[in-house]
């Protein structure tokens, strides 16, 4: 926290506030499902890349949601950028 500095700091708290409050509830949905089906047996080797996929674009997908909600609060989206 000594190493931040304020226009630092907001940006930041901004973000993980981001990922407390969404929770990204709209892309659980697919991922959970996808995962369900590659626990059956026989389908989890042709299901794993389209899981892998899943899991990727639910983790870019939350990252970006918060980064546009740390954009809103602290009303500079630069400093989000940079942050």
């Amino acid at each position: 926290m000594t190493l931040l500095d304020t226009g630092t700091s907001a940006p930041l708290f901004a973000h993980e506030a981001g990922h407390i409050l969404s929770a990204t509830r709209c892309m659980r949905q697919p991922r959970s499902s996808c995962c369900a089906l590659s626990s059956v047996p026989g389908l989890p080797l042709p299901l794993l890349p389209l899981r892998h996929a899943l899991l990727e674009w639910y983790r870019a997908a939350a990252e970006l949601s918060c980064d546009r909600a740390a954009a809103l609060v602290t009303r500079d989206p630069v400093a989000v950028c940079h942050c």
